[in-house]
């Protein structure tokens, strides 16, 4: 019920609260079957809330919905309960980088895509090595250029995903 919670304030912050308070669930767990009552939803939802700002929760969807984009594009989506890949999460970091996006866009980029693990319960890639990795390489790539004076950029994912990299990713 919480990761519920958790999803709509990604998709709809501004109805989540309303939505919450209102309903009561009988949930199902390990330890036992619980009663949420819609005063324990709003005390979630207010703490879910209070963690993640109305502005960032909003950034983050507008984010996803650019990765949805993306995904689709390449004939792949978003499934509930089910964790991307890091190769495709290197992938698309790098296609924003080409694209030409700053590194506080692509650090954001990836903060969406965790917070939507998160909200899922799953483990996120962010975390993943290979994505720590492509990150490092992203961010010694825009100081090599702009302390070369330049804007100018090369395409990075050739290098940036080898194949050895997807290999051990999947």
């Amino acid at each position: 019920y919480v990761q519920d919670m958790m999803h709509a304030m990604i998709h709809h912050p501004d109805t989540a609260m309303q939505n919450a308070i209102t309903e009561s669930r009988t949930i199902s767990t390990p330890m036992g079957t619980m009663m949420i009552t819609a005063q324990d939803a709003a005390a979630v939802v207010d703490a879910i809330g209070q963690a993640k700002a109305q502005n960032t929760i909003r950034a983050h969807a507008a984010r996803l919905t650019a990765f949805r984009t993306w995904l689709t594009s390449r004939g792949m989506q978003l499934i509930d309960g089910t964790p991307v890949p890091a190769a495709v999460v290197v992938t698309y970091l790098c296609a924003r980088w080409d694209a030409g996006r700053k590194m506080n866009t692509i650090d954001a980029d990836l903060a969406a895509i965790g917070f939507w693990h998160a909200a899922q319960g799953i483990e996120s890639p962010s975390r993943d090595k290979a994505v720590r990795d492509c990150m490092a390489r992203l961010r010694r790539k825009t100081s090599a250029a702009i302390q070369k004076g330049g804007t100018a950029r090369k395409a990075v994912c050739a290098d940036a995903v080898t194949a050895d990299h997807i290999r051990r990713m999947i």
